[in-house]
Formats: structure tokens, sequence, C-alpha cells
């Protein structure tokens, strides 16, 4: 984590690559609650602190079941975090860069919510055509 620049990385995601997310400064105060050293793990795992916590297991799976939630699974976030981001007006490329995708195919599941920018530019171009 990069508190200065207010990223985050994750070694490797679902796709094999390296992540950098960036962090909302409300995201970062609540990190900065929980910072140890440098280059430490944020979430740790308490048997072994040189790797991550393991979500699947432990309160996790407790919290959904006390709040009702069933099949959930933490990478739908991503999904959640994508479809704010077309409904917001972010282009599918932007949308793919967030997300880490190598490939616009697999972002265009979301192309049905991101149509304001299409919106916003045939009216710049266009408007004046008779």
């Amino acid at each position: 984590m990069d508190v200065e620049a207010g990223t985050a990385s994750i070694e490797r995601g679902k796709n094999g690559d390296r992540k950098t997310l960036v962090l909302t400064p409300n995201r970062m105060a609540e990190f900065r609650k929980f910072q140890g050293a440098p280059g430490a793990l944020v979430f740790s795992s308490k048997r072994r602190p040189d790797q991550a916590f393991a979500w699947e297991s432990g309160v996790w799976p407790l919290a959904l079941k006390q709040a009702g939630i069933k099949r959930f699974r933490f990478h739908d976030l991503c999904h959640s975090c994508a479809s704010y981001l077309a409904q917001s007006g972010a282009t599918l490329l932007e949308i793919a860069d967030v997300l880490g995708h190598r490939n616009l195919n697999v972002t265009r599941r979301y192309s049905h919510l991101a149509t304001g920018h299409k919106a916003k530019l045939i009216n710049r171009v266009l408007r004046d055509l008779q």
C-alpha cells in the first residue's frame, strides 16, 4: 500500500496480472488506522503474518450469514464497482482499466449501463445537423 499515493497493490488478480487499486480518501483514512510497518500486509493471516488473510474463512462467512446474504463472493464487489462506474458515465475503456481487464470483450457486459457518454458524444458532435 502506498499511503501517499492513495493506492494499494494486489500481486496477482483474477487474470494473473498485478493490479494497482486507487483508493478514495475515505478508504485511505480507514486503512491508516491499521497501518503497520512499510510493506506489511493490511489484512494478514493471524497464523502466517507473511500471507494474506483468507476471506473465505473466519468472520466473513459469519458476517454474511448474520446479514442474510446468500451466494456472495468477494469478487462480486468488482461487478458492483463496474456497474456504478458505467452508470456514472464511465466509458468501457475506463471501466476495463479500473478493473484490470485485458480484453474489452470482458467489459462489454456492462455496456447496457454505459450509455451516458454515448449520448454526450452524439449530442456534442451531431447536434447541429439538420
